[in-house]
């Protein structure tokens, strides 16, 4: 006769990384569960279990010289693995957007310049230049947690800035050479100046133009990442080379129209200009 009651309880699912109580019961004296691994103590009745795979535990109950087996199995549920994509360079200025998954359930941090921190691709408003770090949990359909976030670098551009010229003025069919200039030193690989009307080739940084009319240009400067600045310059355009002297000017240091100078229209030097009085 075998006097031992025992039973090792109901079976058990857990998320990974979680623990669950092995609700065992027995009259046994002494008691011992194999394997012992993610157990909190091999030798009590009523142990923790926190196995990092689906396990089987066998519970040995003790009295004296009698004993007796009882198992129980502890499934042990994944934890989600969180993707944060890849990192992500972005223009000055521009909205982009995170690309997450591995869950149904999203969290990212820190909240700053994010539209929603609680969905899968949440944009990127306009964040200022630098660098940026996303972290990532994620929650599956079962409940279970990320055990480790995954990081996304988001890294912001400065501004770019194309200076396409000052406004200027030609005679009709006087070649005008045009120059964008990159301001910032961004590096900007491709021009494109439009319309491509009276240009040699609208698609360099340095195009001549040959005009028989009033025109705005505009200058579209692009670097390898994409970001993108643009520039107007305006040009008039006079039938013949002349000299243009305003008739008044205002020296009160607003920034318009302080000094006065001639203009001249088709003119290869002006050697001196001269202001007398009126005797």
């Amino acid at each position: 006769f075998n006097p031992i009651i025992i039973d090792a309880g109901p079976d058990q699912t857990i998320c990974e990384g979680t623990a669950v109580l092995l609700n065992a019961s027995s009259n046994g004296v002494s008691f011992q569960w194999t394997p012992s691994t993610g157990l909190s103590n091999p030798s009590i009745l009523k142990p923790l279990a926190a196995p990092r795979t689906t396990t089987q535990y066998i519970l040995t109950a003790t009295d004296g010289q009698c004993s007796r087996k009882d198992t129980v199995v502890v499934t042990v549920r994944p934890a989600p693995i969180p993707n944060a994509g890849s990192d992500i360079n972005l223009c000055f200025g521009v909205n982009g957007k995170l690309n997450g998954s591995g869950g149904s359930n999203y969290n990212w941090s820190p909240a700053q310049y994010l539209s929603n921190t609680n969905t899968s691709s949440p944009t990127i408003i306009a964040p200022p230049t630098g660098t940026y770090r996303y972290i990532l949990n994620v929650t599956d359909n079962s409940g279970c947690q990320s055990l480790k976030a995954d990081t996304v670098i988001v890294k912001v551009a400065a501004p770019v800035k194309v200076f396409a010229g000052n406004d200027t003025m030609i005679t009709i069919n006087q070649p005008l050479q045009l120059k964008a200039t990159d301001v910032n030193n961004s590096g900007f690989t491709s021009y494109s100046w439009s319309p491509a009307r009276g240009l040699n080739n609208p698609s360099t940084q340095q195009p001549v133009a040959v005009l028989d009319k009033e025109i705005t240009y505009t200058v579209t400067a692009r670097t390898a990442d994409g970001c993108e600045a643009t520039d107007d310059i305006h040009v008039k355009v006079f039938l013949k080379a002349d000299l243009f002297v305003p008739n008044a000017f205002t020296p009160n240091n607003d920034g318009r129209n302080d000094v006065l100078h001639v203009i001249p229209v088709g003119i290869k030097e002006l050697k001196y200009f001269r202001i007398y009085n009126r005797w």
